[in-house]
């Protein structure tokens, strides 16, 4: 039950790895500098963190999985749209959309297996680990696996 409760954070954050490292190979490869490349994941974590904090106080009044479902189409929608852009501030704008994917995404999934979780007794201490180890992993392999690809 908790390989299938803490692999859609795995899963997300494969895609989070993959969409950052095709992001800044595509920005590479047009010819930008250094410092126009690197700072696509800066424009995705400040649209992330704004999000997160937005939604970890609406996951309290919302159903969160319908949080999930939402961050979870956008990122969908965000991908498909990041096919087509072939400008570099177009890259910019969609990285933006896809750190409020993000945002929306996260938070709302920890209340959810906060939920789901709640008859199994657990410390909070390790379920933040292995909800860390499942994020950590498909953070990690993203780029890997994009890179082969």
């Amino acid at each position: 039950m908790l390989f299938f409760l803490y692999l859609p954070p795995a899963l997300v954050d494969l895609l989070l790895g993959s969409f950052f490292f095709v992001a800044t190979v595509r920005m590479a490869q047009s010819g930008a500098n250094a410092v126009v490349v690197s700072a696509v994941l800066t424009v995705w974590g400040i649209s992330y963190m704004i999000t997160s904090l937005a939604a970890g106080r609406l996951a309290r009044r919302l159903p969160p999985a319908a949080m999930v479902i939402a961050g979870c189409s956008l990122m969908v929608a965000t991908c498909a749209a990041f096919v087509f852009i072939p400008s570099l501030t177009a890259i910019y704008a969609t990285m933006a959309v896809f750190g409020v994917a993000a945002g929306l995404f996260f938070p709302a999934y920890l209340v959810f297996t906060k939920d789901v979780a709640n008859g199994v007794r657990r410390s909070l201490h390790v379920s933040a680990a292995e909800y860390t180890f499942a994020w950590s992993l498909g953070l990690a392999a993203g780029p890997f696996i994009a890179g082969f690809l």
